[in-house]
């Protein structure tokens, strides 16, 4: 993994892919043999593109439409977009059900880690003055979080 800490954490690399596919092809190009990796598959020639070429059976999915600040709720489109996708999966035989995912506290446990992350890849950059004002504005933010808000996010996260 190239820096497991990037952002504090909130950092998950892999492959951008417009279908499953895609992505399978493409962990499977990065995957190779690694003794000990947790994520290679027990049996070896089964690769992620088998796997994605295989029928899934019937899932169950959960949707939500709670977001991740309190308040703030989706538009009309969005509200849309995620019931015909709900209703979509249903017509595939899948069991659709709404749950709404436990975010915990975002300001004291993401936000610092976020902006923190912020201010990390502005100092790494050669010319930090040329970032739209937004971005220096929340990389501000990050290096006055970097301290004691930091630490204490760090001691929240979460487990996995």
């Amino acid at each position: 993994m190239p820096d497991a800490e990037h952002w504090h954490g909130l950092t998950v690399f892999g492959g951008l892919a417009r279908s499953v596919l895609d992505t399978a092809l493409f962990d499977d190009a990065l995957r190779g043999p690694a003794d000990g990796d947790r994520h290679t598959p027990p049996e070896p020639d089964v690769s992620f593109v088998h796997a994605a070429r295989r029928a899934p059976g019937a899932l169950r999915i959960a949707v939500s439409l709670k977001g991740t600040l309190p308040g703030v709720r989706p538009g009309p489109a969005a509200r849309r977009a995620v019931e015909e996708t709900a209703e979509l999966l249903r017509s595939l035989g899948h069991t659709v059900v709404e749950r709404d995912p436990k975010y915990g506290q975002l300001l004291p446990e993401i936000m610092p880690r976020y902006l923190a992350g912020e201010a990390d890849d502005a100092a790494r950059l050669e010319h930090p003055d040329r970032l739209e004002r937004r971005s220096r504005r929340m990389a501000g933010a990050g290096r006055r979080l970097q301290g004691r808000a930091l630490r204490r996010a760090a001691l929240r996260r979460w487990p996995g």
